[in-house]
């Protein structure tokens, strides 16, 4: 398209999409950015960073870590065994172990190159619980009255007492 013509660039692109300007018309000049920053900074409030979590291996390109290689998505190990190699073995030893980390799904929760939320969680707590765990039941429950946060008092891993109370 670069190569193209304006009159056989607009017969292509108005084929497939509307109000593309005709060659002959102007096209509107974009933004400038400076323009964009007094426009932000007029409106008061500045515009909040979203804040992403980065797994270190992932940013430091690090792949074969976890993959064959650099270029594949086949894991070296599955689950657990994998992430263990380089984290603590969180439920070693434990006598209630939470589901998913005791068969080493580990990725249910938690995503392995990157999150908006801390310990590369899926989603935040407790949307990330009510996944599994019915929220009616649990907020039915006098123990979480006006309580937010399940890890609080549960630990999401594993723990050496019921229900995963830490």
């Amino acid at each position: 398209m670069a190569g193209c013509s304006e009159t056989a660039r607009y017969k292509v692109l108005s084929t497939f999409f509307d109000g593309v300007p005709g060659p002959c018309q102007k096209r509107p000049e974009p933004e400038k950015k400076e323009n964009v920053k007094k426009e932000i900074s007029s409106q008061g409030a500045p515009v909040p960073k979203s804040t992403t979590y980065f797994h270190p291996p992932f940013v430091e390109n690090q792949c074969d870590n976890c993959h064959e290689s650099k270029f594949s998505q086949k894991l070296v190990a599955r689950g657990k065994e994998l992430c263990f190699t380089c984290h603590d073995d969180l439920i070693k030893d434990k006598k209630t172990v939470h589901y998913p980390a005791g068969e080493g799904d580990c990725i249910e929760c938690h995503d392995p190159h990157q999150s908006p939320n801390k310990y590369y969680l899926k989603k935040a707590i407790p949307e990330l619980c009510f996944d599994c765990h019915d929220e009616k039941d649990l907020k039915t429950n006098p123990a979480h009255e006006e309580r937010g946060i399940c890890t609080e008092c549960h630990n999401p891993h594993a723990s050496n007492e019921k229900k995963l109370l830490k």
